[in-house]
This record gives C-alpha cells, structure tokens and sequence, in this order.
C-alpha cells in the first residue's frame, strides 16, 4: 500500500459541536444555493490537505512552487464535471437529498457524516474532517469518501509523489515507496488518461486504456473505481461487469458496498439489493434516507405494501423526503386508492415544487386515467407549470397511512 499520510492538525484547539452544527448549515445553504466556488474556495482549507498530502516532503523551491500551484488549483478538483462538490450540488438542483447524518471524533479530529442522494437513488457518503486553519477559523481539512474509502488527502499525495519523481527527486528522497506507489508512478501519464477519459464519459477510451495496463495496476482500487465511473456512465451492462470484477478482487474492502450495491438493484436482485443497504446502513450507524432506498427496491420488486412500509418509515423519520411520497402515490395508484394519490400528487407539486413527466404515460397510472381525480389533476398541474425543484416547505402533507 502507498504511504499513509500523518495526521496534520491546524490548531490544538478542535471545533465544539456547536461551532461544527453551525459549519454544516454554512455549508448546507452554500449547498442548496448552488454555490459550488464559495464552498470550494471558502470553506476548504486546501493548505491543510496539502500538508496532509505532502508530509515527510523536503521544504526546497520546487516543494514551494508546487505548494503555490496546488493552492491556485485546488477549488478546481472539486468543481470540475466528476469533483464531488459539483457532484452533489448537481444532485440537490434535481431534487435531491442531503443532510448531516451525525458529528464524530476519529483519531482526535472532529468529522462531520454527509450524505446526499440523487433522484436516481445514487448514495455519496463524505465523512468531513472540520477543524480550525491557522487562523483559527472553521473550514473543512479533509474529506473521506467512502465510496473509494480513501481520504483526499491520500489520493492526491498518490499523484504528488510521481509529479515530484518526474521533477524534483530531492523534494521527496526521505519517503519510502512501496511497489504499489512505484507501479503507479511508473505508470501515472497512462493512469492519468484514462482518469481524464472517465472524467468526460469517454468509456471506449477509458476501457482500451485499462486493457493495455500492466496486470499489476489493473486491479489497484482507485484505478478499478475509476473504470466503474466510466461504465456507469455508459451501459447497464459494462457497469454491472466492472462491478463485478471489483468485488471478486476487492471483496473485503470497507467501500465495496457503497461502491457497487446499485449494481443488484440493476440486476433484478433484491434480496442483495437490500443486504447491500443494510450493510451501508450499519457502516454510517444509521441513515433514515435508506428507507426510501429500501421502499424503491421493494416496490420494484413488486411488494407494494412492503414498500409503502418503507414510505412510512422514511416519511416519519423526515418529512422532506419527497421522493418516499411517490412511493406512497405508487401504492395509493395500487390499491385504485385515486382520490389519495390526487391528494398526495398534489402536495408534491405545490409544496415540494416537485417535476413530473406526463402521468398518462405512466402503466401504473393506467386506471387512474380513467377517473375524475385524474382530470382534477390535469387542470391543477396546468396552474402550475413552471415549477422548478426546491427545497420541501415545512407544510403537513396528506396523510401517509392509509
């Protein structure tokens, strides 16, 4: 394995939970409000990971120089078309989700749990380090991602070692390398196109980059991840055969649900579908969002009343999670419950803001078509076309239990 990185912490004195509450709903507007640079550039403190990033690194000019360029770069890594900032506020513009799941100590370091979710039930779990910088103020210090379960730090001092190798041998001759770290340097201008090809959704030029890499980096972790984003973003089933191969080489790493569970879900397999979540579950000690996970994967599996369960839960954990109302409207549609749904679907839309395609296209609205609160429907949606996806308003929703 590379070297670890030791931990660099910026001041002795650590965030309360307080000031950390009050950092999340900082971060959280900045979120919901789309604004991606002030995120990237206010509240990262790209010195501190670059410290993380470069420890055990001689301090000469070509060490400086690259310090300036990293700083000036850095907010980039994470605003970029695959950076994860871009990323989740791309998912909350949708409608998505996201929230503070809980506040932690690892290793001495204060962590903030994030989760968002897409519409399309794609999980990011973000345990962020948050502490002061050198002037004390609150920022983000770190971020592990637990889809790669890897810190950034980490990945980034992968990338800042072979940069060094090429230009300054000096800067880095006190740190030792595994075989690892030299495959991967020895490799990095290949590795790196095929990363750029994942970045743009080039799968045929990601896929004929992995194929003629050494055995040896064809199954390093971050360049197997990597080839999983391209699949993802290409077919159905070169996602499902890169998810795979990672499982059979990586089984037992700690990231191998977050990373490929979608993969059941799009198998048809259910019952591993949810022991995927359960497990992701159990890994974060709790995320009520899953029981919306778990309603769409047992309403797809065609157990309505199992997935209005789900609905239920999920909708008595918080109320804004519109999309466990759908599944609710689903199992009102199921049971020619019209005069529910028409409440339901009308709440969504007037409160929650909330898009639909057209409901007559919709098999599962095939019956309620036929009714009078579908023409009901028809003349409110009208009133409001325009809409665009918001936060949920604080307003009680119809009933959810019928």
């Amino acid at each position: 394995m590379p070297a670890k990185a030791a931990v660099v912490v910026a001041t002795e004195e650590p965030l309360t939970e307080d000031e950390a509450k009050e950092f999340f709903g900082n971060l959280e507007k900045a979120i919901y409000a789309g604004d991606i640079d002030f995120v990237a550039n206010q509240m990262i403190d790209w010195n501190s990971i670059w410290k993380k990033a470069t420890v055990g690194f001689r301090t000469n000019n070509a060490y400086r120089e690259a310090r300036t360029q990293f700083l000036l770069g850095g907010p980039h890594y994470m605003t970029h078309e695959g950076g994860e900032v871009r990323k989740i506020v791309d998912d909350v513009a949708a409608g998505g989700a996201f929230d503070l799941l809980r506040l932690h100590v690892v290793d001495g370091e204060r962590r903030m749990l994030l989760r968002s979710a897409n519409r399309e039930m794609r999980l990011r779990y973000l345990d962020v380090v948050v502490g002061r910088n050198e002037q004390g103020q609150p920022k983000i210090l770190d971020i592990y991602l637990m889809s790669s379960g890897e810190l950034i730090s980490t990945i980034l001092r992968r990338e800042i070692i072979c940069i060094f190798q090429l230009m300054s041998t000096e800067t880095i001759e006190n740190v030792k390398l595994d075989d690892e770290q030299n495959d991967f340097c020895k490799n990095h201008v290949i590795i790196h196109e095929m990363f750029q090809a994942t970045t743009t959704g080039d799968f045929d030029e990601a896929s004929r980059i992995y194929a003629a890499l050494p055995d040896s980096i064809k199954t390093l972790k971050y360049v197997m991840l990597a080839r999983l984003q391209a699949a993802w973003k290409h077919s159905d089933d070169a996602y499902l055969d890169a998810c795979s191969e990672f499982r059979k080489v990586h089984s037992n790493d700690p990231c191998v649900d977050f990373a490929t569970w979608s993969s059941y879900f799009l198998k048809k397999d259910h019952a591993e579908s949810l022991a995927a979540i359960d497990r992701i579950d159990q890994a974060v000690h709790g995320d009520p969002y899953l029981a919306v996970v778990r309603a769409y994967i047992t309403l797809d599996a065609g157990d309505v009343e199992k997935a209005a369960q789900f609905a239920d839960q999920a909708i008595a954990a918080d109320h804004t999670f519109i999309d466990a109302y759908w599944v609710k409207v689903r199992a009102a549609l199921d049971k020619n419950d019209f005069q529910h749904a028409y409440e339901l679907l009308c709440w969504l839309e007037d409160e929650c803001r909330m898009e639909f395609d057209d409901l007559a296209s919709l098999p599962e609205c095939a019956d309620f078509i036929k009714s009078e609160y579908f023409q009901k429907w028809q003349d409110r949606h009208a009133q409001n076309t325009g809409n665009v996806p918001a936060q949920p308003s604080d307003e009680t929703a119809p009933a959810v239990t019928e």
